[in-house]
C-alpha cells in the first residue's frame, strides 16, 4: 500500500490562540518575566473580581500573597522551559481568600521563555478538606458542649504561657472552678438542663475573664482560668470577682437556680514550673476551699496536701471495706412512750469493723464516703441488710418498723422510690415497715425536689421522718408539704434539757408544732430520767436513746425482742 503524507489542520492564525485562551473555563494569567500580568482571560477576572484593565496593573504576587516564593520559583522554572504546579490561596478584590490549584506553563519565544502562563482553578475539594480539617480541630481542642477550649487545648496554652513568662509579667495564675453540689443539680433539674446550666456558668465566666485570659472546661463540673499576672494580689482580686459572678442567679427554663463555687489557685513559678504540677496543685487546693465549706478560693501550700492524701486513702481504704464486707448493722430501739415504752421500732446504723482500728462509728468515715461517692454503695448495703435482717425478726417476732438513714446524694437519685421499692420487696418485706429519715437541711436545700421525692416514697407506702429537726432553717410551710410522719428532735436539743439555756422552751415548741399538724414527735439522745420525764409530760411520742438501750448487734437486740414477744 503506498504511504499518504500526514497533513496537519491545527490551525495557524494567531486569532485562534486568542479564542482558546478566551474560552477556556480556568483563569489563565500571562506573566512576563517579572511576574507583571499582561494578559488575563474572562474566567480570571470571574476568580478574582477584578476587571481585566484592573488585573493588567497588578503583580501577580498581589493576588498569592502568601506564595510569593512560588511566583519567583515558577519564574526560574519558566526560564529552563519546565511546568510547576501548587495549591495555594487566592486573596480576591474583596480581600476574600479562595483555595486554588496553579499550574505554571513557560511562554516560549523561541529558545528562551518570554515569560509564563498561570492556569488557575478553584479547588472545591481544598475548601471541602479545610472545612473538615477545622471540623476536626474543633472536635480535638473545644469542649463540645460549651463551646469552651478543652483540657488539651488549655494544657498547650498553658505550656506557651509558662515558656514566655520569664521573658513578660512575674507570674501566671491558674484558677481551678468547681461548681459546688452540681450533681445535686443535675439529679434535680435532669441532665438536659445541668448541661445549658454548664454552658450558662461557661458564657458567665468568658464574659468576666475577656481580655484578661482564658476559659477552658476541663470536664464534668470543672473550669478553669489562665491568667497572666503581676502578683497575688491581681490573683485575690480576680477569683473574687469569679466567686461573685457565680453567685448570681441563673435562669434556666423557668428554674431560677442559685449555686456556688469552690476555687483553687497556682501560681508560676511559685507552686510549680510546668503544666501538670501547676494543674495538680490548683486541684488540691479546690478541694481544700470545698473541704472548708465551699464558696471559697485557696491558693496551693504544700501543707494541704497532707489531708488530700489521707482522704485518698481513707477512700481506698472504704472501696476495700465493701468489696470484703467488713462493715456491720447496729440498730438502736425506739420506744413507744404512751402504753408502757414498747419497741416499736429500731434505727440502723452502719459501723466500719476496721482490720486495724477496731469499730468506728460514722463519724469516722461517713464524710469521705460522702465526698467520695462511696456513700450510694454504702447506703444500698445498710438497706439490703438492714432489710433482710428485719425480715428475719418478723417472721420470730412480729411487725416491726426499720428506720434507715438516706444521704444527700442517695435522696437526689431520680430513682430512689424504684431502688428503696426493689430492696425491700425483693427481701420479703412490705414497704410499710421501712421508715427513711432524712435531715432538715437535706430536704430544704431544694424543697421543691424534696416534696416530690417524699410523696413517691410516700405513694410507695414508706413512711418519712425529718432528722435533726431544729438544727437547719426551718419552714412550716414546707414541713407542712412534706407530708412526713414524725419529726426527730436533735439529740443537742435533748440534751439542753432542765439546763440554764432555753432548750425547754425550743423542745415545747417542736413538739406542739409537729402535733397541730398531725406528727408524731421522737426525741433522740435520751440519756437521763429527767430528759424522759420531760418530754413525756410534753407530749413526745417516741424516744431513743442509752437511757433505754444503746445501739447493738442484732444478737444483742433479738434479747430485746424476744421479752417483748
Amino acid at each position: 500500500m503506498a504511504s499518504t503524507a500526514y497533513v496537519s489542520t491545527w490551525p495557524t492564525d494567531p486569532r485562534a490562540f486568542e479564542s482558546l485562551f478566551e474560552a477556556t473555563p480556568s483563569a489563565i494569567f500571562a506573566l512576563d518575566r517579572a511576574g507583571r500580568i499582561v494578559g488575563a482571560n474572562a474566567a480570571a477576572s470571574q476568580l478574582t473580581g477584578y476587571s481585566r484593565d484592573e488585573l493588567i496593573e497588578l503583580d501577580i504576587s498581589q493576588l498569592a500573597q502568601d506564595s510569593i516564593q512560588f511566583v519567583s520559583d515558577a519564574l526560574t522554572a519558566a526560564e529552563k522551559r519546565e511546568a510547576s504546579a501548587v495549591e495555594m490561596d487566592f486573596r480576591r478584590k474583596d480581600a476574600s481568600l479562595v483555595p486554588v490549584q496553579v499550574t505554571t506553563i513557560p511562554i516560549l519565544d523561541g529558545k528562551h521563555a518570554g515569560g509564563v502562563f498561570f492556569r488557575v482553578e478553584e479547588a472545591h475539594y481544598l475548601t471541602e478538606m479545610r472545612r473538615t480539617r477545622a471540623h476536626m480541630r474543633t472536635l480535638a481542642y473545644y469542649d463540645s458542649l460549651t463551646g469552651l477550649p478543652n483540657r488539651i487545648f488549655f494544657q498547650e496554652r498553658l505550656r506557651d504561657a509558662l515558656e514566655h513568662a520569664p521573658g513578660q509579667l512575674p507570674c501566671v495564675a491558674l484558677l481551678f472552678l468547681d461548681v459546688d453540689r452540681f450533681k445535686d443539680i443535675n439529679d434535680t433539674l435532669g441532665h438536659a438542663l445541668g448541661d445549658r446550666f454548664l454552658q450558662l456558668v461557661g458564657e458567665r465566666l468568658v464574659l468576666l475573664v475577656k481580655n484578661r485570659g482564658i476559659v477552658a472546661r476541663l470536664g464534668g463540673d470543672e473550669f478553669v482560668v489562665l491568667a497572666p499576672c503581676r502578683g497575688d494580689a491581681d490573683v485575690r482580686e480576680l477569683a473574687e470577682e469569679l466567686l461573685a459572678t457565680a453567685d448570681q442567679p441563673y435562669r434556666i427554663e423557668g428554674y431560677e437556680q442559685f449555686i456556688t463555687t469552690s476555687i483553687g489557685i497556682s501560681v508560676y513559678p511559685d507552686h510549680g514550673r510546668n503544666d501538670q504540677a501547676l494543674i495538680k496543685n490548683a486541684d488540691i487546693a479546690m478541694y481544700h476551699a470545698k473541704e472548708q465549706g465551699r464558696n471559697a478560693y485557696f491558693f496551693y501550700d504544700e501543707s494541704l496536701e497532707a489531708p488530700i492524701r489521707s482522704r485518698l486513702a481513707q477512700e481506698k481504704q472504704l472501696r476495700r471495706a465493701l468489696k470484703h464486707d467488713e462493715f456491720r448493722l447496729q440498730y438502736q430501739p425506739i420506744m413507744r412512750i404512751a402504753d408502757g415504752n414498747p419497741l416499736v421500732a429500731v434505727e440502723a446504723l452502719v459501723r466500719w469493723n476496721h482490720p486495724s482500728e477496731g469499730m468506728l462509728g460514722p463519724d469516722a468515715f461517713i464524710p469521705a464516703a460522702e465526698a467520695s461517692g462511696l456513700i450510694v454503695p454504702l447506703g444500698e448495703w445498710v438497706q439490703k441488710t438492714g432489710a433482710a435482717q428485719m425480715r428475719q425478726w418478723q417472721e420470730r417476732f412480729g411487725f416491726l418498723v426499720l428506720a434507715i438513714n438516706i444521704s444527700a446524694r442517695q435522696f437526689h437519685q431520680r430513682d430512689l422510690c424504684e431502688r428503696l421499692v426493689e430492696i425491700v420487696t425483693g427481701a420479703g418485706l412490705l414497704p410499710q415497715a421501712i421508715e427513711v429519715e432524712i435531715t432538715e437541711s437535706m430536704a430544704l436545700f431544694d424543697a421543691e425536689h424534696a416534696v416530690e421525692t417524699i410523696r413517691g416514697l410516700k405513694r410507695i407506702g414508706a413512711q418519712i421522718a425529718i432528722d435533726d429537726f431544729g438544727t437547719g432553717h426551718s419552714s412550716l410551710n414546707y414541713l407542712r408539704r412534706f407530708d412526713a410522719d414524725h419529726i426527730k428532735i436533735d439529740r443537742s436539743f435533748v440534751a439542753g434539757l432542765g439546763g440554764p439555756g432555753s432548750d425547754d422552751t425550743i423542745v415545747k415548741a417542736i413538739i406542739a408544732m409537729g402535733h397541730s399538724l398531725g406528727l408524731k414527735i421522737i426525741a433522740e439522745g435520751v440519756e437521763t430520767p429527767e430528759q424522759y420525764e420531760f418530754l413525756r409530760a410534753q407530749g413526745c411520742d417516741l424516744v431513743q436513746g442509752n437511757l433505754f438501750a444503746p445501739p447493738m448487734d442484732p444478737s444483742q437486740l433479738e434479747k430485746l425482742l424476744a421479752a417483748r414477744v
